[in-house]
């Protein structure tokens, strides 16, 4: 935007970053699972940067980041650093998340049941398909609730 960078701009920018309020939809759907479900959060991020984000969501969250895992999504050793932090298996989560590439192919690639949040209309890849797909958080705990008695009727404990 033609405004030279200074030493404060780093700084501005990650004051502006961590002031961004979650999608109008995110915190009754998340009130609402935390009250059913233990709630994770996997981000490729720092653990500095998203404990501004994790504590706006008022909802208690385990977090595990890129930084923790030394490894970045869709890269599967943040999947595993997850799995030993959560004390979990694959079989035992259900993953939620926007990103097609960072969320949906690698849990599909680990065989996690996923929801892909397609706020914005993609295409996402036919070989590698979400469990179900909506289109923000609204009908989320519902989807949920469908997908964990299906798995449960199927035999499975979620």
């Amino acid at each position: 935007m033609g405004v030279p960078a200074g030493p404060w701009a780093l700084e501005h920018f990650l004051t502006l970053l961590r002031a961004i309020p979650p999608y109008p939809d995110v915190p009754g759907c998340l009130t609402h699972l935390a009250s059913h479900c233990r709630l994770a959060i996997i981000a490729n991020t720092d653990d500095q940067l998203i404990a501004a984000t994790v504590r706006g969501l008022g909802v208690p969250f385990d977090v595990i980041t890129a930084e923790q895992a030394h490894a970045f999504k869709p890269d599967h050793r943040l999947f595993a650093y997850a799995f030993a932090h959560l004390g979990c298996h694959a079989a035992d989560l259900l993953h939620v998340g926007a990103g097609y590439p960072t969320d949906m192919v690698p849990a599909f690639e680990l065989g996690i049941p996923r929801i892909w949040i397609n706020r914005r209309g993609e295409v996402g890849d036919h070989n590698k398909p979400p469990t179900r797909e909506l289109a923000d958080l609204s009908d989320l705990p519902a989807c949920v609730a469908s997908l964990v008695q299906s798995h449960q009727d199927q035999g499975h404990a979620w």
